[in-house]
């Protein structure tokens, strides 16, 4: 990966800790690859509750359906989360509907049906 990219990455990640901050997550920060340790496996953004963000910027997203893929490994504990944007548009997320049906349940526990909750 050339330098250019890496910078564009890293910006990409700055601008999610940025939007996490103003929204609440005091916690948001970036995990920088070299500061977590080789081989090691770290979310690009760390601090936002139970999820885990990878982020991917790009001039023009050719294939979503292989980031989804790559990106959103199952993480026990947490909610992967992959957040995306093309250059000039709006950050988007994208996580597995079970996902973030788990969320809402947990966000609105009142609403969810009985056997809903017990893993039905």
């Amino acid at each position: 990966m050339g330098a250019k990219s890496r910078r564009k990455g890293a910006a990409g990640e700055l601008e999610v800790v940025t939007l996490a901050r103003e929204l609440g997550f005091t916690r948001a920060r970036r995990l920088a690859p070299m500061q977590c340790g080789y081989g090691q496996d770290y979310p690009d953004v760390d601090g936002v509750g139970p999820l885990w963000i990878e982020s991917k910027r790009e001039r023009k997203v050719k294939s979503l359906a292989a980031y989804v893929r790559e990106y959103l490994a199952e993480r026990p504990g947490f909610v992967p989360v992959l957040a995306w944007r093309e250059d000039k548009g709006e950050w988007t997320a994208t996580l597995s509907l079970a996902e973030l049906l788990k969320l809402v349940a947990k966000a609105y526990p009142q609403e969810v049906p009985q056997n809903a909750q017990e893993g039905r």
